[in-house]
């Protein structure tokens, strides 16, 4: 993604639960890529580690979440993360009503 960039979070209530996606409208990641970048140490860049997105699926299974990567409409990339409403109630986290 170029340095000017935009990145975008939005959070809902979705299917009994949180929903968290963050997108841009970089390159996008290729289809065959996509398939591995949970995978742990795969990387694409030169000064990569792959650690990021593994460690970041770890945790958001650890609180009985998911997580998925997709293509952004009109281009870039959308990460979504999804939380069970019943394991934020157990950690005090108050899910409240979507602002218009």
């Amino acid at each position: 993604m170029p340095e000017t960039g935009e990145v975008v979070m939005t959070a809902r209530r979705a299917h009994g639960g949180l929903e968290i996606a963050v997108r841009d409208r970089g390159e996008g990641i290729a289809a065959e890529a996509r398939l591995h970048i949970f995978d742990l140490f795969y990387s694409t860049k030169d000064r990569g580690t792959g650690l990021g997105l593994p460690l970041t699926q770890q945790i958001v299974s650890a609180h009985g979440g998911t997580i998925r990567c997709e293509d952004a409409d009109g281009g870039g990339t959308v990460f979504t993360m999804w939380f069970p409403e019943a394991r934020l109630e157990d950690a005090g986290i108050e899910v409240a009503a979507a602002r218009e």
